[in-house]
Order: C-alpha cells, then structure tokens, then sequence
C-alpha cells in the first residue's frame, strides 16, 4: 500500500480520483468512464461536423468579396469608371495621391526651416489636418449613410490637400 501511495503522488490530479474511485467505489468508476466515452464521441463528432461545415461552405466565401477586394484584383481605368465601388477605390486612389504629394512637399519644406519656424509650421500643419477633416465631414454631412458619402469625402479631402500642397509650393517658391 506504501509503494502505491508514493507512486499516486506522482499522478496528476484526476488520475488521483479515479485511483481512488476504483479502489472505494468501483460502480461510480464506471460511470465516470462512460462518460468520458460519451464526451470523446461527442468531440469527435463535433470535429466531424465541423470538418463538413468548412469544406461545405469554404466555396461560397468566393461569393462574399468586397468591393476593395475586387478593386484590388483587377486593373481599374478610372476615366471610365461609373460603378459605385469603382468610383469609390478611385475617389481613394486620387486622395491617397494628393496626400502622398502634400508629405513630400511638406517634408521639404520643413528640411529648410529652423527650430521655432519648425515648431509653427508642425503646429500649423496638424491643426491644418483637424480643420480638414471636421471641415470634410461638414460639407458632406448630409450624405451620410448614402453610397457616395465616402466618393464626396474623399472628393472634399482631395481638393483641399490640394490646396495645400499648392499653398506649401509657393513658400518654398517664395524663398
């Protein structure tokens, strides 16, 4: 009995109980069992379903693609773009490129400057961005929820970082 108590120690909790279950309840043992049975069909079954689930439904996610997903897998000319998600990567594509421009335009404009005229022009540009932003959003407040709200926001936000890279352009030209 000694020698199975040392080695009882060395089982993990559960090995414990059934340990003790077996040698003081042998009928309960049995039903543990069966249920750890019942439990592992379960699971497997479980695995299987969800094995078919996948492979059943796996096909029809190529049916479910964003319009960014589709503006990303084909080539768009967007002079001749007319559908909404066509328009829209467009309106994107332009603002990003306007945006791109305002950086470079900007980075060089702060290259040339020194610390105090440094600090007003970050100030000036970040407060610039708020007043972009909450001014875009106003102007196209009232389409909201339509499908070209985001063509028109984009649309403010492009004709106003223009601007301001031209605006930033004529201070460098200006030097």
């Amino acid at each position: 009995m000694t020698a199975n108590l040392k080695i009882l120690g060395k089982l993990p909790e559960i090995c414990q109980v059934l340990y003790y279950i077996k040698n003081h309840d042998p009928g309960k043992l049995s039903i543990i069992c069966e249920k750890a049975s019942f439990d592992l069909a379960i699971l497997s079954m479980y695995k299987r379903i969800s094995r078919f689930v996948l492979v059943a439904i796996a096909p029809l996610s190529i049916l479910v693609i964003s319009p960014s997903s589709i503006a990303q897998t084909r080539t768009i000319n967007c002079s001749k773009a007319t559908a909404t998600p066509e328009v829209k990567f467009c309106s994107q594509q332009s603002y990003q490129a306007a945006d791109k421009k305002l950086n470079q335009v900007y980075q060089q404009v702060v290259s040339g400057l020194s610390s105090e005229p440094k600090q007003l022009l970050i100030s000036g540009q970040q407060s610039w961005i708020k007043f972009r932003d909450n001014n875009c959003n106003f102007e196209v407040y009232n389409s909201r929820g339509g499908t070209g709200y985001e063509i028109f926001r984009n649309g403010c936000l492009e004709r106003l970082t223009k601007q301001r890279t031209k605006d930033l352009q004529d201070y460098l030209s200006s030097r």
